[in-house]
C-alpha cells in the first residue's frame, strides 16, 4: 500500500520490476492499523465474514479481524493487479504470483492504532492484535505462505501489550526486528522478548 491501510502505492509495479531483478525473490511490505469505527474510514460495521460486526457492537473484537482481513485483502489485490501488470498475465496467475513471495506487516506507532491514542487498555490492545490476526490469516487465505512482522519491540509492546494471548498467537511468525545498526546487534536481538 501507499504507506497507510487503505491507500494506493502508484509505484507499486515500478518497484516490483526493480526487485525482479534482485538475485533474491521479491517481497510484499504492507503497512497496517486499527483506527476504530469513530475513525476509520473502512469500518466494516455489518459485514458478516469471516466474523460478524455487528452495529450494536463495533468496537468489538470481530470487527477489528474484519478490518485487518480487509486491509490485507486489499493490498492482496493491488500487489495481484501489479503482477499482472508488469508480466501480462491473467489474474489467477497473477494472484499466485503475488502469493508467493513473503509478505512483512509493518507494526508501528506511526500508524493509526487503538493502542496509540492516549491511555490505552488491555482491551485496545486485544482489538489491535485481532486486526493483526485478521491480516494474518486474510493473507494465508489467498495463498500467501509466510507472513511476518516488521516493528520494534517497544512498538509492538506498545501495540499489542507482548501478553500471553499475543505471544501465542504471533509464536513462530517470522519477525523482521527494525532499528538495529548492524547484523551483529539485530542477531544479539533475536530470541528476546
Amino acid at each position: 500500500n501507499g504507506g497507510m491501510s487503505f491507500t494506493d502505492n502508484p509505484c507499486l509495479v515500478t518497484e516490483l520490476a526493480w526487485a525482479k531483478r534482485l538475485p533474491g525473490a521479491p517481497a510484499f511490505y504492507a503497512n497496517t492499523g486499527n483506527p476504530g469505527p469513530g475513525r476509520g474510514d473502512h469500518w466494516p460495521i455489518g459485514q458478516t465474514s469471516p466474523q460478524p460486526c455487528s452495529a450494536s457492537e463495533p468496537n468489538s473484537l470481530a470487527c477489528s479481524f474484519d478490518y485487518g482481513w480487509n486491509e490485507a485483502s486489499q493490498s492482496s489485490r493491488r500487489a495481484t493487479a501489479a503482477a499482472q501488470l508488469l508480466h501480462k498475465v491473467d489474474w489467477e496467475n497473477a494472484r499466485h504470483r503475488a502469493a508467493d513471495v513473503d509478505w512483512w506487516l509493518d507494526v508501528e506507532t506511526m500508524n493509526s492504532w487503538q493502542t496509540t491514542d492516549g491511555s490505552y487498555t488491555r482491551a485496545e490492545q486485544d482489538r489491535d492484535v485481532a486486526t493483526i490476526a485478521g491480516e494474518m490469516d486474510a493473507l494465508h487465505n489467498v495463498g500467501v505462505a509466510e507472513v511476518g512482522i516488521y516493528s520494534t519491540v517497544s512498538q509492538w509492546t506498545e501495540i499489542t501489550g507482548n501478553a500471553t494471548s499475543a505471544r501465542a498467537r504471533f509464536a513462530g511468525v517470522p519477525q523482521w526486528l527494525a532499528g538495529y545498526d548492524s547484523l551483529y546487534d539485530a542477531a544479539a536481538a533475536c530470541g528476546h522478548d
